[in-house]
């Protein structure tokens, strides 16, 4: 059983004050539980989050009121660049209440779709929400692909096992993973057709630029044998 020590928190303390003390702030409350701010060490928060998440219960336990309550995480805020856990809430059941949670998906076992054919696997699902008790919330629920044996295959949730008095609330039909075909890429070659015959220069023919050039040369010196000479220079001639 996990288990977290926790300490009511008044107004007097403030937030700084906690983490310099290595305490965070959290809060607590449930249906028939009213909301309690509390305090909580954040190392000894730290290791049973990692290891509870948000299906397993945890016991938090007041030593000053000499209390204990069943409590889920509900929700975690971190910092956005330490990643640190800045704040927690935990839900307190009532007995015999029934809670909604997501349970993550643990996949065993190996696809012969994989393994022999080279497929690939793709998980649609990686956690799949559940009603229960929260005593009989299990902490992962087992998905397994040894069937997986043809490009295409799926496993559905109908096909999920979960213990007694765990209910999953997705519909039956949908896919949890399949062996998908790999997708070959395909590059695409592009041809370059050359006309040859064009890039080619028939001999002894002159392309019209170069005829249109010659054509302005010639005018030029036709134009500068007929200009006028100057009477003066006839003189001294």
């Amino acid at each position: 059983m996990l288990e977290l020590t926790i300490k009511k928190r008044d107004g007097d303390t403030s937030t700084k004050e906690l983490r310099d003390n290595q305490r965070m702030p959290a809060v607590y409350y449930g249906k028939e539980t009213e909301s309690t701010p509390i305090s909580i060490f954040t190392p000894d928060f730290k290791q049973v989050f990692q290891e509870a998440g948000e299906s397993t219960v945890i016991t938090l336990i007041e030593k000053e009121a000499d209390d204990e309550k069943g409590a889920l995480v509900q929700d975690v805020q971190v910092h956005p660049v330490t990643d640190e856990p800045m704040h927690a809430d935990f839900y307190i059941f009532a007995e015999g209440q029934k809670v909604e949670v997501d349970v993550p998906l643990e996949f065993v076992g190996t696809a012969p779709a994989v393994k022999n054919q080279g497929a690939m696997l793709v998980k649609v699902m990686r956690e799949i929400e559940v009603e229960a008790e929260p005593t009989n919330l299990p902490d992962t629920i087992e998905v397994d692909i040894s069937s997986l044996e043809e490009f295409e295959d799926t496993v559905t949730v109908q096909e999920l096992h979960v213990p007694a008095g765990v209910e999953i609330l997705a519909d039956e039909d949908e896919t949890v993973v399949l062996a998908a075909e790999p997708v070959e890429e395909e590059e695409e070659e592009e041809e370059m057709e050359v006309d040859f015959d064009e890039m080619v220069e028939v001999e002894g023919e002159k392309e019209p630029d170069e005829e249109l050039a010659e054509d302005e040369v010639t005018d030029e010196e036709e134009a500068d044998g007929d200009e006028p000479k100057d009477p003066e220079e006839d003189e001294e001639a």
